[in-house]
């Protein structure tokens, strides 16, 4: 971004600040208007508008609910308005792991938000068409009263919940979050993907079992597609990497601190013993031996995909010896946001631990590669780890990871039809989409929201 759009883009969010902390919803609405973007144009005749708080992952979840509802119209409002607002009346300290249990000392401006959200929104729908909102979490600091707004305004806010991966550890983990730090969800309806999911929330008290409906990962529809529409076809030369850090799955509880940018990992909550629960040596060692590979392979590209936080960008500086720029390997890369599809078509073999991305993999029909050392093998982090052993390809070491690698990358594997019985029952558990009709159960469960109003 040139010093002139940081500019005009600080001068826009400090003006957006200013007319919240006045109250000024209308001009507050007039600012906000421009960037509002549309991500479908209703093909027929509109009927609904869904609005987005776009997020990877679970844009692509709801576009592949909505693509081929001709009478809907997608638009998106990005999250760092919401963000900005929120910080004009709540402090950065007040997260999403301590929303519900920083105190009453916050409740008055709380209701302060909450109620220029609702007034803020009220003025929009003069301009655009509102029938629901649709998140990715229920649980996401800058729309806690934002549910409650469009309650208030009988507009349905649906969370569509993209992060679903429990296991057991997490499970017991996430329910003291979800109960005690969290709080219950005060918008319309909860889609989750799996009954592991459904379950945790009932048990927190997060929302009525009428409230959440299990409908699948919906964004694996379009993988279910392209695998059936590319069978036996074979990809080129290519792994892809799915960045995992040392804390990824493990039982953290991650704050923001005082300041913007600012983030700490706090101990409150956490059994003792498990302070020192990481994937540190897993994690290094599988870069080191990624990296290696890419060295010493020239005919083999390699792609490494972070989520594109800055921590994780950071993360990648350590084994990769990043700085600003891309690797001096002219067959290594590194990608920080987009999707994924693309990436795992490419690929002819995948890797990494602990991630949603590899069950997408799994649905393409892909090989999926799971280092299983270090770490993996404590019985302390066994709880916290998905474990997709039953798919087979699993590594005791960094030379066994490399020369599998290796070995699916110069043998690609063509992609199959249908997918094996351990593939079936693993996707099963964990996405609740093995038919690719997730879409059509998320659209039926939107369209049903609009209809009934709140």
């Amino acid at each position: 971004m040139s010093s002139i759009a940081v500019k005009v883009k600080s001068v826009y969010l400090a003006a957006l600040r200013g007319t919240a902390r006045l109250g000024l919803a209308w001009i507050s609405a007039a600012l906000v208007l421009p960037f509002i973007k549309r991500l479908k144009r209703a093909e027929s005749k509109k009927r609904y508008t869904v609005w987005i708080l776009p997020k990877d992952g679970f844009t692509q979840d709801v576009m592949s609910a909505l693509d081929s509802a001709d009478d809907v119209e997608v638009l998106a409002m990005p999250r760092l308005i919401l963000r900005e607002i929120f910080r004009t009346f709540l402090p950065n300290s007040i997260d999403d792991n301590n929303y519900a249990s920083a105190g009453s000392t916050f409740d008055h401006a709380k209701l302060r938000y909450r109620d220029f959200l609702r007034r803020l929104f009220k003025a929009l729908s003069h301009f655009r068409q509102i029938d629901a909102v649709v998140t990715g979490n229920f649980g996401y600091r800058a729309e806690r009263e934002l549910a409650t707004a469009m309650s208030e305004l009988r507009i349905p806010f649906i969370a569509l919940h993209k992060e679903n991966l429990k296991t057991p550890g997490r499970v017991t983990f996430f329910e003291h979050i979800y109960k005690e730090r969290r709080g219950a969800f005060t918008g319309h309806s909860i889609l989750v993907y799996n009954q592991i999911e459904k379950d945790l929330q009932l048990r927190a008290g997060v929302a009525a079992t009428t409230q959440i409906q299990i409908i699948g990962m919906p964004r694996l529809d379009r993988i279910h597609s392209w695998r059936r529409s590319n069978t036996g076809t074979t990809a080129p030369r290519k792994i892809l990497f799915f960045l995992f850090s040392p804390l990824t799955g493990m039982p953290r509880i991650v704050r923001k601190g005082a300041t913007t940018g600012e983030v700490y990992l706090e101990d409150d909550g956490i059994e003792e013993g498990e302070n020192s629960i990481s994937l540190d040596t897993l994690c290094t060692e599988t870069c080191l031996t990624i990296l290696k590979l890419a060295r010493e392979n020239p005919d083999i590209e390699v792609v490494v995909k972070t989520k594109g936080r800055q921590r994780d960008i950071v993360e990648s500086i350590r084994p990769f010896g990043l700085n600003d720029e891309q690797p001096v390997l002219s067959n290594l890369r590194v990608i920080h946001s987009g999707d994924v599809l693309p990436l795992i078509a490419e690929a002819s073999v995948v890797c990494g631990f602990n991630s949603t991305a590899l069950l997408e993999a799994v649905a393409a029909g892909k090989p999926v590669v799971l280092p299983w050392f270090a770490e993996a093998e404590r019985a302390d982090v066994n709880p916290y780890v998905i474990d997709l052993r039953p798919l087979g390809d699993v590594v005791h070491s960094p030379v066994e990871l490399h020369d599998l690698l290796i070995k699916y990358a110069r043998s690609p594997r063509p992609v199959p039809a249908q997918l094996g019985a351990n593939e079936t029952a693993t996707l099963e558990h964990w996405t609740g989409n093995v038919d690719g009709c997730a879409g059509e159960r998320t659209r039926r469960a939107i369209l049903a929201a609009i209809g009934r109003g709140v």
